[in-house]
């Protein structure tokens, strides 16, 4: 499900099922957040399947950004590292607010 409003982000689907790998100051942010966050209590009986194959888990997780608390799910690094490309520009920026607010964004 692709959703793009101001209460999610990285809620994409990127259509190149060719991985495109980028190991870079962005990606190794993107995983330290995903590590600080917790899951959702909550699970659900699927998961969603990137069109490379790579699968989520079966929770919402949430990132408190200021008066926000986006929603996001276990594929955002896979997205930063694999489908940089197709990341739109206002995802992009969302993110990297994010991990400034967390104080992981150090140059970006």
């Amino acid at each position: 499900m692709i959703n793009l409003d101001d209460k999610n982000l990285m809620m994409i689907e990127p259509k190149d099922p060719n991985l495109k790998r980028v190991e870079d100051e962005l990606t190794r942010a993107s995983r330290k957040l995903v590590w600080e966050i917790q899951p959702s209590e909550h699970s659900f009986r699927g998961f969603h399947m990137c069109v490379c194959g790579a699968r989520s888990n079966n929770r919402d997780h949430y990132i408190k950004f200021e008066n926000i608390i986006f929603e996001t799910n276990s594929l955002l690094v896979h997205y930063v590292e694999y489908h940089r490309s197709e990341i739109p520009e206002t995802e992009m920026k969302k993110l990297i607010s994010v991990l400034k607010y967390y104080g992981l964004g150090g140059n970006l």
